[in-house]
């Protein structure tokens, strides 16, 4: 039971910092350069933006693909959310990750794993821990049970 509530979680965060458009554009560019280091930078200024832009609506986009799914499986065909959530969240990763690698035009998947991972985590943990002592999730899950199961 732990592994989906595990699943569930990393839905909702995944959730939040995606769907925050464009108020997370900021936030893959932020990641792009963490990832990139002390490395040269390749793209010019609008082409960086544009791409960072590109990266952050499509992957608002694949997410709204991924709560529609999630709503119609548990709610609509009544599914038990915990197997449909892990199912789900396998099937958007790569999805996503391919999707950075394409928007940033990524010499390998491994940069692209890193970055959406950084794009994910620098936002989402604070806005969890936020979350957590604003009381936000208790009224999220009264709200969308079908999205934050075992709380």
């Amino acid at each position: 039971m732990a592994l989906f509530n595990f699943v569930s979680w990393c839905l909702v965060t995944i959730s939040v910092v995606t769907l925050l458009w464009p108020l997370n554009i900021p936030l893959a560019a932020l990641a792009y350069k963490v990832r990139r280091g002390y490395l040269p930078f390749p793209l010019e200024r609008g082409e960086f933006w544009s791409r960072a832009t590109l990266a952050s609506l499509g992957l608002a986009g694949i997410t709204l693909v991924l709560l529609i799914l999630n709503y119609a499986l548990v709610e609509g065909a009544e599914f038990t959310p915990e197997q449909i959530q892990l199912v789900l969240l396998m099937i958007y990763l790569p999805a996503a990750v391919w999707f950075l690698f394409w928007s940033f035009a990524l010499e390998d998947g491994i940069e692209a794993v890193g970055l959406f991972v950084l794009y994910i985590l620098l936002p989402g943990l604070p806005l969890l821990l936020i979350g957590l002592l604003a009381g936000w999730w208790r009224v999220l899950h009264t709200v969308v049970p079908w999205l934050l199961i075992g709380s």
